[in-house]
């Protein structure tokens, strides 16, 4: 059973220090020579030695499952490899944000591989376009004479456009991971893993995932039919486009186990020979020297959403598929200002944000769906991140427009599936259009349905926690005295890589740690010295805290001693390596 280290921690939260499995641990250890914390953690992970070993040599050979295994895959692969050998006009749609760009670069590079012309892109734009597919942006494949649209990333919920596009003598294959209503498109085939006529064993891919598995089944059908031989031409070497995979793969935060935990730790390998030319041009001006999954996630993925947050998605598509480093290196600072612009105008309607709810002392409730006029639609998705992360409870955000409709996006917390919800929402007809997945949604309302959509929502996340209050929990992988940290721990931990959703970085915590002094530096963040019961120091760091009760109650404590939660890395700068510890919150010892 788990043991409760601290019922109500600075930032409200029960930490609760996660089980091992002794036996499990101790084979590990043995079997790969595995230092005992690292064997501990991975056995709180896996539930047993096979899996283990997948865990910790992960290999798309034997996670990959065969494509054809999915709903309509085979119809979709030759309906696509029949336009290829026809010659007819394709056109892919893709969503605006990192998978949907990343399953169209993939997509637009295979196309280059084998030398096919005869199609187009478009990523759509949020304040033009809306989500997903419309008729109009269908219509303009239609009159350039389109003879087959695939969508990517999207789809899955466009029942009218779909129909327009069929009506019109059109076939459409759409290759999605999104939440399906009962009723589905009439399209030509539909690949999606969360289909319910599906077994559900694929359901952890992000779309770049089922347009890699497609693409897949496509060179397999080519190299049977004989196109490749005839052409001059040979099979497309797939594994070169895992580096794009890992990207949409961890920017969506869909879970690293499986194919998702191989394509990201072979695609990370495929990163660091750097030559696409756009992750290159995107690494340089984000300043990452080594990419690892981090960087993915924080670097490289928000510089490629910026575009779409300030009105132009394309960049992100024309830069992962750039042919040479001077286009790359212009759009990768075009996106880098853009980025900037976004953390401006994140910032003012944060605190705008902020201020409301706690005005409306909306803190407490299960649920916060905040929407406001003036406010910029392609930030949504971030506010509602951090306003998930600040109050610890789901989240939803939108702007409300001149005609009374929300635009919004949702950010979920373990527990609660909102991609299900805003589906039984739109089934209630209180939201026009929504979908998304367990962590992550879009959706658009009417502005005086927005009072029905909360207390429904709230009462649906009510019945999922029970009647009781919703507790943040926060899972400790190991305790440590704050004097015990070394680099060779430190170090260890890189057997665990690649982390991310279902894999996280593990977290610490830290006993009796005394602290010396903490400053300020950058944009609210905070550098921390900490001395334990050695006298060893210890470099904390604070992102973005310094405001919040933890960072406040830290600057206000000087010399007082604490139990703190974090991660531990090992920081390269310029030479020097140090050994720091990144606070995620903290006890009052």
């Amino acid at each position: 059973m788990s043991m409760v280290l601290t019922e109500q921690s600075i930032l409200n939260k029960k930490w609760v220090l996660e089980d091992y499995k002794e036996s499990l641990a101790t084979k590990l250890k043995t079997q790969f020579n595995l230092p005992e914390l690292v064997a501990r953690i991975i056995s709180q992970r896996c539930p047993d030695i096979e899996s283990s070993v997948a865990y910790l040599n992960p290999k798309l050979r034997s996670s990959l499952p065969n494509p054809f295994d999915l709903k309509d895959m085979e119809k979709a692969a030759r309906r696509f490899v029949e336009a290829i050998e026809k010659k007819e006009r394709v056109a892919v749609f893709g969503d605006y944000d990192v998978d949907g760009i990343t399953s169209s670069a993939i997509m637009h590079l295979f196309f280059d591989e084998i030398g096919y012309t005869n199609c187009e892109f478009h990523i759509p734009e949020r304040e033009e376009d809306g989500y997903g597919p419309s008729i109009p942006v269908f219509d303009k494949f239609i009159k350039n004479k389109a003879d087959l649209i695939v969508t990517v990333d999207c789809g899955i919920t466009a029942n009218e456009p779909i129909a327009h596009a069929v009506e019109k003598g059109v076939d459409v294959v759409v290759l999605d991971h999104h939440e399906p209503q009962i009723l589905l498109p009439k399209a030509h085939a539909l690949v999606d893993p969360k289909r319910l006529d599906e077994d559900g064993e694929n359901t952890y891919f992000a779309a770049v995932g089922i347009v890699f598995l497609f693409l897949v089944a496509v060179n397999k059908l080519l190299r049977e039919s004989g196109w490749f031989t005839e052409n001059n031409k040979k099979p497309v070497d797939l594994l070169q486009f895992l580096d794009l995979v890992a990207l949409g793969t961890v920017c969506d935060m869909v879970p690293l186990i499986k194919a998702n935990r191989a394509f990201v730790a072979t695609g990370l390998k495929i990163m660091k020979q750097r030559e696409n030319h756009g992750i290159k041009a995107l690494a340089d001006v984000g300043k990452a020297g080594v990419i690892k999954e981090y960087h993915l996630g924080f670097v490289l993925g928000p510089r490629i959403n910026a575009g779409g947050r300030v009105g132009y998605s394309r960049i992100g598509l024309d830069l992962l598929t750039a042919k040479d480093t001077l286009t790359a290196e212009i759009l990768a600072e075009k996106l880098d200002r853009f980025n900037t612009e976004r953390k401006e105008i994140e910032s003012a309607i944060f605190v705008q944000a902020q201020e409301h709810i706690d005005k409306e002392d909306e803190k407490h409730t299960p649920l916060i769906l905040i929407a406001k006029e003036n406010w910029h639609p392609g930030v949504m998705g971030i506010i509602a991140g951090r306003l998930k992360e600040h109050y610890g409870r789901p989240t939803l955000a939108g702007v409300i427009d001149e005609n009374g409709i929300v635009n919004g996006s949702g950010r979920s917390i373990t527990g609660i599936d909102f991609g299900q919800l805003i589906m039984k929402a739109k089934e209630k007809g209180l939201v026009l259009e929504g979908g998304g997945h367990i962590m992550a949604v879009g959706f658009t309302c009417r502005k005086e349905k927005l009072e029905e959509l909360r207390v429904f929502l709230k009462e649906e996340i009510q019945k999922e926690i029970g009647e009781g209050p919703l507790t943040r929990t926060l899972g400790i992988n190991a305790v440590i005295d704050a004097g015990g940290l070394s680099f060779e721990m430190a170090n260890t931990l890189s057997h665990l890589e690649p982390f991310g959703v279902n894999n996280h970085e593990p977290i610490f915590m830290l006993k009796n740690a005394q602290l010396a002094k903490a400053t300020l530096f950058g944009t609210g963040h905070l550098k921390c010295f900490f001395r334990a019961s050695n006298g060893k120091s210890l470099v904390v760091l604070l992102f973005g805290g310094s405001s919040n009760p933890l960072g406040q109650t830290v600057l206000n404590h000087i010399g007082e001693t604490f139990d703190l939660a974090g991660h531990l890395r090992v920081n390269a700068w310029q030479g020097q390596k140090t050994i720091q510890f990144h606070l995620l919150d903290a006890v009052k010892a």
